[in-house]
């Protein structure tokens, strides 16, 4: 998707590939040009509504939707996400955010918001549960866990050594992914490490 952008960064982000098995059957649906349903599901602004304000017309979901369209086959994008949701919350939330729409990919990126107040380690039981809601949902959806970066709040940077407020939960949240065979996308240590 940001082909040319930082290919580097892109090498870098593919923490876990998982198994592909799924995804490859949604790439081969809109390959034979069946419409594949996407939904990106977790905190609202990595999703796309901050990006709305921010960059009219060349949103999150466009840039996915148009990439799809233009590389694969057809795509129908859904924002499911929303601000302030946490993996528990979600929980509640997935029947009516996600399921109803009978994915064939669900994008998750709950990791910065997972660890608001430090509670990386409560969520992970949301997180796992909300992972096997939706492999086990009769579309038998792909899913791609996304590690988004947080940053300092006052000086935008990551210390390693202050457990602010915008520290993620990627480090459980791999290994609740890694269980599963889900890939992982870590753009947190990829942009970091760049």
């Amino acid at each position: 998707m940001l082909a040319g952008e930082d290919e580097e960064l892109n090498k870098d982000a593919i923490y876990s590939e998982g198994n592909l098995t799924r995804l490859a059957a949604a790439i081969k649906k809109s390959q034979s040009g069946k419409k594949v349903t996407i939904v990106c599901y977790g905190n609202g602004a990595n999703t796309g509504i901050l990006l709305d304000v921010v960059r009219a017309g060349n949103t999150y979901n466009e840039l996915l939707s148009d990439w799809w369209n233009n590389n694969i086959g057809p795509c129908q994008v859904i924002r499911a996400g929303t601000d302030n949701i946490t993996s528990i919350t979600a929980c509640y939330r997935v029947e009516h955010d996600v399921l109803r729409y009978n994915p064939d990919l669900v994008l998750l990126d709950f990791a910065v918001q997972d660890n608001i107040g430090g509670a990386a380690t409560t969520n992970a039981v949301g997180y796992d549960n909300l992972i096997r809601s939706i492999l086990e949902h009769k579309s038998k959806p792909a899913i791609i866990s996304l590690m988004l970066t947080g940053a300092e709040q006052q000086t935008f940077t990551m210390n390693p050594n202050n457990a602010d407020v915008f520290a993620t939960a990627s480090k459980i949240q791999k290994t609740v992914a890694q269980y599963y065979s889900i890939p992982i996308i870590d753009f947190e240590n990829a942009f970091w490490d760049n």
